[in-house]
C-alpha cells in the first residue's frame, strides 16, 4: 500500500485500519468502474493497471479528461462530501485491480487522522491545480496549439511518448483534449459505450 503516494507516508496503525475497512477488486479491461451521475460510493485507488476518465457528449462523443496508472486514485472528492455522485465515468483500459475504499469509512478516516486529511487536502489540490491548468488550455487555444504544447511539455520533460504510432496519436489527441480526435485527424465518436453495471462497494 505504502506504493500509493496518498499511503506512503502515513503510520501503520493507519494502514493496518486502511486494509481491515478496504477491499481489493479486479475489472477486466474495458469494464465500467464508475458512471457519471451515479451515487459517489466509494474512493479508488489503483494497484495494479490502468483507467482512463471520460465524459460523453449528448452526441455520443467521448472526451478523455484523464489516464491514471498504479499509484494514483480518482473519485476521491465527491467520497469528502455527504452527498455527490461521481463527476466522471471510469473504465479500465487494460486488466486493472483497485483498493476500493467505502465513502463512509474514507470519511471517518479523515475525521480521526490530521495527518491523513492533511495528505488528502495536498492530493486534491494538486488534481485541482491540474485540472485548472487544463480548463484554460482549452479555453485558451485552438488543437492545434494544444497539440504543440502537449509535445513541447514531453520534451521538457523527456517523457517517452506511446511506442506504436497509433498509441502516440491518441495520447497526443487526449491530453490536446480533441476528444475524438487524434493528431492526423477526426474519428467520429459513435453513441458511447454499453453500460456495463460497474462495481458498486458495499
Amino acid at each position: 500500500m505504502r506504493a500509493i503516494p496518498l499511503f506512503a507516508d502515513q503510520s501503520d496503525e493507519l494502514l493496518g485500519k486502511i486494509q481491515r475497512l478496504a477491499r481489493r477488486k479486479r475489472f477486466e479491461k474495458g469494464e465500467a468502474v464508475t458512471w457519471q451521475g451515479d451515487p459517489c460510493r466509494a474512493a479508488y485507488f489503483i494497484l495494479e493497471g490502468k483507467v482512463e476518465i471520460f465524459k460523453i457528449a449528448p452526441g455520443g462523443r467521448e472526451q478523455i479528461i484523464s489516464r491514471l496508472a498504479a499509484g494514483e486514485g480518482f473519485n476521491i472528492v465527491p467520497a469528502c462530501l455527504a452527498e455527490a455522485s461521481n463527476p466522471a465515468n471510469t473504465r479500465a483500459i487494460k486488466d486493472t485491480e483497485l483498493l476500493v475504499l467505502g465513502k463512509e469509512d474514507f470519511i471517518s478516516l479523515l475525521k480521526s487522522d490530521a495527518a491523513f486529511s492533511f495528505r488528502v487536502l495536498q492530493y486534491v489540490s494538486g488534481r485541482l491545480q491540474f485540472m485548472t491548468e487544463m480548463v484554460e488550455t482549452l479555453s485558451l487555444y485552438s488543437v492545434r496549439q494544444r497539440l504543440a504544447k502537449f509535445l513541447v511539455e514531453q520534451a521538457d520533460t523527456q517523457t517517452g511518448l506511446d511506442v506504436d504510432t497509433g498509441g502516440y496519436r491518441q495520447a497526443a489527441g487526449d491530453r490536446a483534449g480533441s476528444g475524438g480526435e487524434d493528431a492526423e485527424g477526426i474519428r467520429e465518436g459513435g453513441a458511447g459505450p454499453h453500460r456495463k453495471e460497474p462495481h458498486q462497494a458495499h
